[in-house]
């Protein structure tokens, strides 16, 4: 999780969880595995990339518990997410109404289930136009570079890349620019997050904001409605989409007439 992804949704948790006369105490995540949780803490919040690599763990403490993201199915822990599946949706129609039709869907790890979704989305919405989705891949370890230059290379030329981060988007219209590719006006670009660097890159990034502030304060009101409502405690599981906005920026136009190439 990136370091102000991961700070946005602290500061909602700590905000909500002041209001109601909480702390939020930060810990490492793997502490779950150091022994019993303390007996002052009323509930656990994971804000992990995986949470159900802990969240058994998390469960057996007895304890409320809320992750982001996304729980295992069927999981008896409370869940916070972005409204992931619509944003694909969105940004498959917003392209479509500047002309879009070949789009492509960058990202690095296919575990993560709310890049999944995005994508889900950007097919579904896709097809409601007849267009085309690309699944380009590769290791956010290794780079970019060469895994778009077999893609290019293959054939892939869409008129779209819709990636997982803002930071895939930064590093993509980096290695367009490289090859003499001009965004929007060869390719449009969208990121995912509204990070601090979508509108320090030029052209700006047209991406999606997703309410990371938000999304903790929620966490907390799941942790506090259940630790203070007894009735609350025997309410299922829930599942809690929080909607993005989609944010329009200079990384995007109409789709030009004419494929591009690398020079």
């Amino acid at each position: 999780m990136s370091t102000e992804l991961w700070s946005n949704i602290l500061l909602g948790a700590e905000q909500e969880a002041e209001a109601y006369g909480f702390t939020v105490i930060s810990k490492q995540a793997h502490s779950l595995l150091d022994g019993p949780v303390d007996e002052a803490v009323v509930g656990l919040i994971l804000a992990i990339p995986y949470p159900e690599e802990l969240s058994g763990i998390a469960s057996r403490s007895n304890l409320p518990v809320v992750c982001s993201g996304y729980a295992g199915p069927l999981e008896h822990i409370d869940q916070v997410s972005g409204a992931d599946w619509e944003a694909g949706v969105t940004i498959a129609r917003y392209l479509a109404a500047l002309g879009h039709r070949k789009f492509a869907f960058v990202h690095g790890d296919a575990r993560l289930l709310g890049r999944a979704e995005r994508f889900r989305g950007l097919c579904d919405g896709a097809k409601e136009f007849d267009g085309t989705v690309d699944d380009l891949v590769f290791d956010e370890q290794a780079g970019l570079r060469k895994p778009l230059l077999d893609y290019m290379d293959a054939g892939g030329k869409p008129s779209a890349l819709f990636c997982a981060h803002d930071g895939i988007a930064v590093s993509v219209i980096s290695e367009l620019a490289l090859l003499g590719i001009r965004v929007p006006e060869d390719v449009s670009v969208v990121g995912f997050n509204d990070f601090i660097s979508a509108s320090q890159v030029a052209p700006r990034l047209t991406t999606i904001r997703t309410p990371h502030v938000e999304m903790g304060a929620a966490m907390t009101r799941c942790i506090v409605d259940r630790a203070s409502n007894s009735r609350f405690r025997t309410v299922p599981p829930l599942r809690i989409n929080l909607v993005p906005e989609l944010i329009i920026r200079e990384s995007t136009g109409p789709a030009s007439l004419v494929p591009w190439e690398r020079k």
